[in-house]
């Protein structure tokens, strides 16, 4: 198992190198998603080999924690990130927002079909996806979010409101 220290500093390391020479993503696009009812989706415009990045996002860590989120949503788009301390055992997760294609990737409906993964990285207000199989051109990019989210958006009939 990859140690997790060591992930981030890789991660941290390719960043500052992508960012001496100007972020620019022309390797993905936004477009309708393959998927029927999820709206927008990221798709490949250049192949994808496994641990290869496929986008640096920064990100908005918000200033309350996971339990008090109530903002449907905000709930629907936001990452969570926790760790061990009493903080996040008593309050919930830090609630993060990416920005960039960050909250337009669609979640897989398992995890055997996700072909990418993202690593948060609060302290440099950044998110990381990466791929985890093999992304062809014009294939859409999707993470796994897990049972929980799947079941409550993903499963759910969306219900269109006028107000």
């Amino acid at each position: 198992m990859e140690d997790p220290k060591q992930k981030v500093n890789e991660l941290h390391e390719a960043y500052k190198l992508k960012l001496s020479s100007g972020l620019c993503n022309n390797n993905i696009m936004v477009k309708e998603s393959l998927i029927p009812g999820a709206g927008l989706g990221v798709f490949a415009k250049t192949d994808f080999a496994v641990n290869d990045i496929i986008e640096f996002c920064h990100s908005i860590v918000l200033d309350w924690k996971a339990k008090y989120v109530h903002i449907s949503k905000i709930k629907q788009y936001a990452y969570h990130h926790s760790c061990e301390c009493e903080e996040c055992k008593r309050h919930g997760a830090d609630v993060i927002l990416p920005l960039g294609y960050g909250m337009i990737y669609n979640s897989a409906s398992s995890s055997e079909e996700e072909n990418c993964q993202f690593t948060i990285l609060p302290c440099l207000n950044l998110m990381v996806f990466s791929a985890v199989k093999e992304i062809k051109t014009g294939e859409e990019i999707l993470t796994w979010w897990g049972q929980n989210y799947f079941n409550s958006w993903c499963k759910k009939e969306e219900k269109c409101e006028s107000h």
